[in-house]
């Protein structure tokens, strides 16, 4: 939500929420036959999107357990991230922002090491709205 909060509901409507973010959660995927949740949020002041992976089978005090922690930054400029999609295999996942680029990244998902990114950008979307 815009308060950081996750908010989880089981199959027999029981509610667990937790802290996930500082700031706010933005966008957010639940695999469907994975215990895995991803979420894009912002942790600090201004556009500094963070990716999240949670592992909701493994929880500690209530809250799941957060498998991997990276920044969803395309290039070096902060940008607002506006769409997220995860592939079931867990092996792919897109992150759109709202300047038209794209980044893609392959490998294990629920972690930093061994996953590779590569930066899509819309160069007409740049170079009409001076992106």
């Amino acid at each position: 939500d815009s308060l950081g909060q996750i908010h989880l509901i089981s199959r027999t409507w029981e509610v667990t929420s937790f802290r996930g973010y500082e700031l706010r959660v933005t966008l957010a995927q639940h695999l469907r036959n994975s215990t895995l949740l991803i979420t894009i949020g912002e942790d600090e002041a201004g556009v500094n999107p963070v990716i999240k992976v949670w592992n909701t089978n493994h929880n500690k005090h209530g809250i799941p357990h957060c498998s991997r922690i990276s920044r969803a930054i395309p290039g070096n400029k902060p940008v607002a991230a506006t769409a997220l999609a995860v592939h079931e295999n867990l092996q792919l996942m897109a992150v759109g922002f709202v300047d038209g680029s794209l980044v893609l990244y392959r490998g294990d998902i629920t972690r930093d090491r061994g996953s590779k990114q590569k930066l899509l950008r819309d160069e007409l979307y740049s170079y009409w709205f001076g992106f």
